[in-house]
């Protein structure tokens, strides 16, 4: 396990930003996604939105009341007590140290009848995982198959609902 300087500064070298048009095209698939799924001016958790945020801004501009989470990156939730639409995990999920922590936090953010999205790659068979590229990188530390995506989807009492090009799960 890396630690959490070393991890900061792994996600410091990133070009996450908006004048990043790949990266804002990666995102806008999880965005067109949302439109789909929930009307504007609803509430979304960006959860663990990373330094700059992008998606949460992606959102803000389509009309949505965003609030942008990442404690890595000195941004708290804004009320603890606050519940939310719609939570968002991109690329994220596989990177949470104490899952079991977070997926309680989730949990208690979400509103009733409330979705969550999730995208993150599917892990390959046990002996593809040592040469998969995203278990190469050191700061992944959870991975995920269609079945564990399902269990965790049941500790939130919801279940995958839908799947999008193998990558982004909606549970509600």
């Amino acid at each position: 396990l890396v630690s959490v300087e070393e991890e900061i500064l792994r996600y410091n070298q990133h070009n996450n930003n908006l004048s990043n048009t790949g990266y804002v095209a990666f995102l806008s698939k999880l965005k067109n996604v949302i439109n789909e799924i929930t009307p504007k001016y609803t509430d979304v958790l960006d959860f663990g939105c990373g330094k700059n945020a992008v998606l949460s801004e992606l959102l803000r501009n389509d009309g949505y009341n965003v609030h942008s989470y990442d404690p890595l990156f000195d941004m708290p939730l804004e009320d603890e007590d606050r519940k939310y639409n719609v939570i968002v995990l991109c690329e994220v999920i596989e990177h949470i140290r104490d899952l079991q922590n977070d997926i309680a936090l989730i949990k208690r953010l979400l509103k009733s009848g409330g979705k969550v999205l999730i995208r993150t790659r599917l892990m390959p068979s046990v002996t593809e995982v040592p040469r998969w590229w995203y278990a190469q990188d050191k700061t992944h530390i959870n991975f995920f198959s269609e079945q564990s995506i399902a269990v965790l989807a049941g500790y939130l009492n919801l279940q995958v609902c839908k799947t999008i090009e193998d990558d982004i799960f909606v549970l509600a």
